[in-house]
């Protein structure tokens, strides 16, 4: 693969321009334990039939797990979630710690109190270079009042409707 010769850092400025919302994505890995990560990643890519995709760094500590799960809950936070967001992105301690999950059928971590949870089963796994695109049929999801969480320039912000 050919090198690109774009500064990585001038990208990721330039990229950081971009607001994105904030989503906490879950899984089980292969011994049953909880895993999660903060992602802003996330986007819709099909209504009919129901699809979202998101995207893992191929050196995140959380890589295997979700390489290889069966299905996975992403999580869209609200605004006074900027907590939340940095305990999952977090790379000590306890995740998990003080977390409410919801009492579900769910086959992944459900967050209770988000703006809105999408329960996905593993649709396609795609290379992305130095990342992998994880694409999830929607097969339930739940939506709330609230306010959304934004990432911009490197930085949590509200976006008010």
């Amino acid at each position: 693969m050919e090198s690109s010769q774009i500064d990585p850092r001038e990208l990721r400025d330039a990229l950081g321009q971009f607001a994105t919302g904030v989503t906490v994505v879950t899984c089980y890995d292969k011994t049953g334990n909880a895993v999660g990560m903060t992602a802003s990643s996330f986007n819709s890519l099909s209504l009919d039939p129901a699809l979202v995709l998101w995207s893992i760094g191929k050196n995140s500590s959380n890589f295997d797990a979700f390489n290889t799960c069966s299905h996975f809950n992403i999580h869209v936070l609200k605004r006074e979630q900027d907590a939340l967001a940095y305990q999952f992105a977090s790379k000590d301690g306890d995740r998990f710690a003080d977390v409410e999950l919801a009492q579900s059928d769910s086959k992944a971590p459900a967050i209770e109190n988000c703006l809105a949870r999408f329960e996905c089963a593993m649709h396609a796994n795609h290379e992305g270079g130095d990342h992998r695109l994880l694409i999830g049929k929607v097969e339930q999801l739940q939506q709330n009042e609230g306010e959304a969480l934004a990432f911009h320039r490197g930085k949590f912000a509200g976006l008010s409707a």
